[in-house]
């Protein structure tokens, strides 16, 4: 984005305070902005026009749009919740953008920042917006799905042949499509829940990368539903009520292709927990799945405290090769939150992920027999990052001499003190 979108969307902002709360105020610029977008032409008749006949135009060009992308438009916020002239400034304003692709971006940070509590859902830190697309580079010519998209974020910096994105909530889908079309990014949007099925169920991809919601607890119902599908590993294995990080790693390894690669962002304990968390690492480790396990710091998921992991896995991993841990838990910290990382960060970050810098106590290479034998049995499983990369203090001990300068004082101190006690005791 730029400074002139930025003020752009500020100077409608301010002309719509007062007339709806900011979060309806801002679907309707999207909306509105999407309309531009996708009818340049038509547009640019509309934006000539005073209130009386703008508005009436403004809503047979959404009537059109909806039935081309009717998934973009039909959660949109009712355009005559605001005033004709409210309207009219918002195409005047959007008139004065020479592009309007950049405008996307400004949109989708004032999207989060008034989303409140469902921030998280919506959309990714900064963090994650800076680490990951430049971890996953060029992908040009790959295809990319993202089965709990949001508002793309994240997902829409990273520059695919196609991407594939899923969503839950059909008011985050709407926006979601919306801003993807005013950057004129190649991208299908469908609306569901991604663990009891995706609408294209058969496809593959190169690239999976999911910030699915941490910790998500299944009721009886939904857990019965799911254990037949054909992503799920074991159908005889039952699901528990905490299974659903676990089953974002199986629904991502299904909808890889033989070479593709995964990025899901979870919690911490589903490198270390035993039941049905235990029994999906084994299978990732019998089937050498996993490339790297990346601890990451407090805060680098919205709305949530938890130290997230990146887990990356590789359907095309060479056999016999390590796992790199790499601990990035304080990375980028500021006042004890994570920002954004600057570049020297993020050049660290990654050279330290993909083995350019060795240092053992940020990053280790290990190797799924070293794994193996944490435990007596050879059944070790434990994936966690901190077992295996661990920040060792430097504790300066103080010279020879240095200790007798503090045994002389604590000395002097003992005898002024015993030299007081005895004076008051024949006063008395």
């Amino acid at each position: 984005m730029t400074i002139e979108h930025k003020h752009t969307l500020w100077n409608i902002l301010d002309n719509c305070r007062g007339a709806l709360p900011t979060r309806h105020c801002l679907d309707i610029i999207t909306t509105i902005a999407t309309c531009a977008s996708l009818d340049q032409e038509q547009f640019n008749q509309v934006k000539e026009m005073g209130a009386s006949a703008l508005v009436p135009a403004l809503e047979d060009m959404l009537k059109e749009q909806k039935a081309n992308y009717p998934i973009a438009f039909e959660a949109a916020y009712d355009l005559r919740e605001l005033p004709d002239q409210k309207l009219s400034n918002i195409v005047y304003n959007l008139a004065g953008l020479s592009d309007l692709a950049p405008l996307s971006s400004a949109l989708r940070e004032a999207l989060i920042d008034n989303s409140g509590k469902l921030g998280g859902e919506f959309g990714s830190s900064t963090f994650m917006t800076t680490l990951l697309p430049a971890l996953i580079g060029e992908v040009k010519d790959k295809t990319l799905l993202d089965a709990t998209c949001g508002l793309a974020r994240m997902t829409s910096l990273i520059n695919t042949r196609s991407s594939n994105f899923q969503e839950h909530n059909p008011d985050s889908a709407s926006l979601s499509l919306r801003l993807l079309l005013i950057e004129e990014k190649k991208t299908t949007i469908s609306v569901g829940n991604s663990l009891l099925g995706l609408k294209q169920s058969d496809r593959l991809f190169d690239l999976v990368v999911m910030e699915p919601p941490l910790g998500l607890k299944l009721d009886a119902q939904t857990r019965k539903e799911i254990q037949k599908l054909p992503y799920i590993i074991d159908e005889h294995k039952a699901i528990p009520t905490s299974g659903g990080d676990a089953l974002w790693i199986q629904l991502a390894l299904h909808h890889l292709n033989d070479f593709g690669k995964a990025y899901l962002v979870l919690p911490q304990g589903i490198l270390f927990r035993g039941g049905y968390d235990g029994y999906i690492r084994e299978h990732l480790l019998n089937n050498e799945l996993v490339d790297k396990v990346i601890a990451l710091p407090s805060g680098a998921v919205n709305g949530t405290n938890i130290e997230p992991v990146l887990l990356v896995l590789n359907k095309a991993k060479e056999k016999g090769s390590p796992i790199r841990f790499v601990d990035l838990r304080h990375m980028g910290i500021q006042k004890g939150k994570p920002s954004k990382l600057d570049n020297d960060d993020l050049k660290f970050a990654l050279n330290l992920i993909e083995g350019g810098i060795e240092d053992t106590q940020k990053a280790r290479n290990i190797t799924i027999r070293e794994i193996r034998q944490t435990e007596p049995d050879n059944t070790g499983n434990n994936l966690n990052v901190s077992r295996y990369v661990q920040t060792q203090e430097e504790i300066t001990l103080p010279t020879e001499q240095e200790q007798i300068d503090l045994l002389l004082k604590a000395k002097q101190r003992f005898d002024k003190f015993q030299e007081e006690l005895l004076t008051q005791l024949n006063q008395q």
